[in-house]
């Protein structure tokens, strides 16, 4: 009967979400006097993956400005695409391309990383109960986990995809269109990205249904809604825009951990965690809360210029600074006040881990972030923190 019930609520998610398509009210022409061409160089919002601006034209990595052509009437008018198609007839299929870099696929060898620290922490805690069936490589490789994986990957490529429509929608609603006949889109036409959106979010709801346990498919679908509801909602609040991110990352690990718990040991053993998985979902949260406060440092003139009300932006740059140093005291905190080591060897990556990190927040603070490559050093080296914990962890 459960699975009939998942089963019934897939579908019916899949036919709503391609049903909702696309609606010609959410593309709007727009009138421009008669030239050739013009370059806008007023910055874009910002999208979830930061990227510096690389100057009129190209804003950020990945991204681009559209190209567009005036009508013969000189008043209305005509993006195209690369390919030479126009905005009409894009569709999916023909901006494949497009919206595979759209989903930042850069950030997918992160989830696989916290996908096998999440099934390693589980199927340690299942061998300590006696009750481990499966070595690592069968576990990850039975349909129920290769879907956990799945809906980990489709979270952050619809997070990704979902905030650049909705940044998009606002720039074309709010700045003067942007023409550069030398310069092809990245970006695929909002209607074409909200379809892929639509089919995207669809898939991710069927895999929701074979998710093993119900904490892995409750951690699933949270980072689904946060993901929905970041760009329109969340991203407006101060702290609370900052806190979503670090969520999403955060949940990533307890994900598979449940899911491989829910396996191994039944329902129940999702009851009590083991403290290991919670110290990691603690510290992931925790350092990328604070990862996620330096980067809106240097990003703080586009924010302040689009009315984006960060935390640099409301407060200051340096109670900014400040501020992602206290996180980053408590993520190392976490990392190093455990009850017991294994080894050696794991104390060693979690004081190194520590030391890298404090050491690179205690630079931001002494600059007050007004240095702005001492806080793109900080966000760079953030990454091998977070790597050497992880490590700490196994």
């Amino acid at each position: 009967m459960t699975i009939r019930i998942r089963s019934w609520y897939a579908l019916a998610a899949l036919s709503i979400t391609t049903i909702r398509g696309y609606s010609p009210s959410n593309h709007r022409i727009r009138t421009v006097p008669r030239t050739t061409s013009y370059v806008c160089t007023t910055p874009r919002f910002r999208s979830h993956a930061r990227g510096p601006a690389n100057g009129a034209g190209v804003l950020f990595d990945n991204r681009a400005t559209d190209v567009s052509e005036v009508s013969s009437d000189g008043k209305y008018i005509q993006p195209l695409l690369p390919s030479g198609e126009t905005v009409a007839d894009a569709t999916v299929m023909s901006s494949l391309g497009s919206l595979w870099r759209m989903t930042r696929p850069s950030n997918y060898l992160g989830v696989v990383l916290f996908h096998l620290l999440g099934t390693q922490l589980g199927l340690s805690a299942a061998v300590s109960a006696g009750s481990a069936t499966m070595t690592l490589s069968q576990l990850l490789l039975t349909p129920s986990h290769l879907a956990v994986l799945l809906s980990l990957l489709l979270t952050s490529g619809t997070s990704m995809m979902v905030n650049d429509y909705y940044d998009n929608r606002k720039s074309n609603d709010l700045l003067p269109i942007n023409i550069r006949l030398d310069t092809p889109p990245v970006t695929p036409p909002p209607r074409v990205v909200k379809r892929a959106a639509s089919f995207l979010y669809a898939l991710l709801l069927l895999t929701v249904t074979v998710v093993p346990g119900s904490l892995a498919r409750l951690c699933v679908v949270s980072a689904t809604m946060t993901t929905f509801l970041y760009t329109e909602h969340l991203k407006p609040l101060t702290w609370i825009k900052n806190m979503s991110c670090a969520l999403i990352i955060g949940l990533a690990p307890l994900t598979s951990a449940a899911a491989t718990l829910d396996l191994l040991l039944g329902s129940a053993s999702t009851m009590k965690l083991p403290p290991a998985l919670i110290r990691v979902t603690l510290m992931l949260f925790l350092s990328f809360w604070g990862r996620e406060l330096t980067m809106d440092i240097n990003d703080a003139p586009e924010d302040d210029a689009n009315s984006i009300p960060t935390v640099p932006v409301v407060y200051s740059r340096k109670f900014a600074s400040r501020a992602a140093a206290g996180l980053a005291m408590a993520a190392a905190s976490v990392s190093l006040l455990r009850l017991s080591y294994t080894g050696w060897r794991q104390f060693l990556l979690s004081v190194t881990g520590c030391a890298w990190h404090l050491w690179h927040a205690w630079g931001v603070v002494k600059s007050q972030g007004e240095d702005s490559e001492i806080v793109e050093h900080a966000v760079e080296g953030g990454k091998l923190s977070v790597l050497l914990w992880m490590a700490s962890f196994l």
